[in-house]
């Protein structure tokens, strides 16, 4: 039998080191980086909840990455960044973990979005 091992320990700091919130002045295209994570990226993070071939979370962390960076968008980035770990090390715990948040990212972008439409409006 080939298995890979499993690792169940958790780095530390691993549970707060995604902000909830950053600032939507320091994002370039609030509305164009939540319609691409809304979208084509959601596609394949639902295909998560099936299935996490460590290939393809580490392609998709490394978008995410990519993603953050043309965004200026430091927690998609570091997101991105902590996924990629993850799967290097076949740490599925974190990994399962880090999928999981992926709606509340969303969810904190667009509030940020909201409430910078109140203010400007």
């Amino acid at each position: 039998m080939n298995n890979l091992p499993y690792k169940s320990t958790k780095p530390a700091g691993t549970e707060q080191s995604i902000p909830e919130k950053s600032l939507p002045e320091e994002i370039i295209d609030l509305p164009g980086l939540i319609h691409s994570l809304d979208t084509r990226f959601r596609d394949v993070w639902i295909s998560f909840g099936i299935r996490q071939p460590i290939g393809e979370v580490r392609d998709f962390g490394n978008q995410l990455v990519k993603l953050g960076k043309e965004h200026n968008a430091a927690n998609i980035t570091r997101y991105g960044i902590e996924l990629v770990s993850a799967a290097d090390s076949f740490n599925i715990e974190v990994m399962l973990d880090l999928i999981k948040k992926y709606v509340g990212i969303i969810g904190s972008l667009k509030g940020a979005e909201d409430n910078k439409s109140q203010r400007n409006g």
